[in-house]
């Protein structure tokens, strides 16, 4: 989750359209993840498989008592300069004293949140407390495959600089949902993540990379189908756009790719930042 439109909580209570990747992908993530974690590994979670995948989704919900939440699921890259962000360094203090808490706060914590939750997945490893590990573990889980939805890397994360509004929405919701039945794993290997906020950086950096891709798909979609959006048809509470059938089947065969490929390897990402916690704790 970050900072949401009101038409994405709406969508939020009516079923799947949560945030990030909705609960539907959430969970699809972490069910795919504890299927490629090493045996060892595998044998100690897999009685809590269920709880892993039913539970992906409550970093979500924590903003609900916890005022300091929404800040931990993205990060503005662009808030700090054009690429490659000059004015961003990876040193947290230095950034504290440079921008102050509050601004860091409302250009995302995510980078520097990943490494901490790290940590005390690590602590509670070695502490062998269950509480603390699955709660560690689905903190983890989600803010990493947060980082992987191209626009909770972006300022731009509705299009509501480029006149796109709702575009979060439309990727995360329908374009996910529509992929998941058929989505399938990719070949790839657990990585070692010696560096848990270099790491963090690098999947940020990817992420904010695809952006470009979907905002010019939605826009020549709009283009050739010569959609006025702001005569579009309001859903019955007013709080968005409801775009063409014809649309969402485009925009969904043109940025469905980046959908999979960004999901899928934010699998394999879980399962490492996961293991590579499991590793520490054993050193």
């Amino acid at each position: 989750m970050r900072r949401v439109p009101i038409y994405l909580l709406v969508l939020a209570l009516l079923g799947d359209g949560l945030f990030a990747w909705g609960p539907a992908g959430h969970k699809w993530i972490h069910a795919r993840a504890l299927e490629r974690l090493p045996p060892p590994l595998a044998s100690i979670l897999g009685s809590q498989r269920e709880y892993l995948v039913e539970h992906a989704v409550d970093p979500d919900f924590w903003r609900d008592t916890d005022g300091e939440e929404s800040p931990r699921h993205f990060i503005d890259l662009d808030k700090y300069g054009d690429f490659p962000f000059p004015q961003l360094t990876l040193d947290y203090e230095q950034m504290l004293r440079r921008f102050g808490l509050e601004k860091l706060k409302a250009n995302g914590l995510v980078l520097w949140t990943i490494p901490q939750v790290m940590t005390r997945l690590e602590k509670a490893f070695r502490a062998a407390d269950q509480h603390a590990i699955l709660r560690e573990l689905v903190a983890l889980g989600h803010y990493v495959a947060d980082l992987h939805q191209p626009f909770h890397a972006v300022a731009n994360y509705d299009g509501q600089l480029s006149r796109q509004w709702g575009i979060h929405g439309r990727f995360e919701v329908e374009v996910a949902n529509r992929i998941l039945p058929t989505l399938q794993m990719r070949s790839a290997q657990l990585e070692e993540i010696s560096d848990p906020l270099k790491a963090s950086f690098d999947i940020a950096l990817e992420s904010f990379s695809r952006v470009n891709v979907i905002l010019v798909a939605d826009w020549k979609i709009v283009r050739d189908l010569k959609i006025d959006r702001d005569s579009l048809p309001r859903d019955p509470e007013k709080k968005f756009a409801v775009y063409p059938e014809s649309y969402f089947r485009l925009f969904a065969a043109r940025t469905g790719p980046v959908a999979a490929w960004r999901m899928q390897h934010a699998a394999w990402a879980v399962a490492s930042f996961w293991t590579q916690a499991w590793n520490n704790s054993r050193k």
